[in-house]
């Protein structure tokens, strides 16, 4: 479950990263699972720190055009992560 999180999670960011829209290159992405809430209980989760930009498919650094705020739209990345996180479940079970 947890290689599912982390394939999941660099998925959706690559995916977002690579659309002109939002970026248009590719990202990097340093990610840190944590199992435990605050309370001790069971909570996985993953801290994910993404540069404010990427490399063109020139080789170019591409810096976000997201002006100091998220570098993607929150609530459209957690739909899709939550989509394709439930899928890659029901493909496994």
């Amino acid at each position: 479950m947890y290689g599912l999180l982390f394939k999941t999670a660099w998925e959706v960011i690559k995916d977002f990263a690579s659309n002109p829209k939002f970026l248009g290159a590719k990202p990097g992405m340093i990610a840190i699972l944590h199992t435990w809430g605050q309370n001790l209980s069971l909570h996985p989760h993953l801290h994910c720190i993404v540069p404010g930009g990427g490399i063109t498919q020139s080789g170019k650094w591409r810096s976000a055009k997201s002006n100091g705020k998220y570098l993607f739209p929150v609530k459209a990345m957690s739909k899709v992560f939550r989509a394709r996180f439930v899928a890659s479940l029901r493909k496994e079970l």
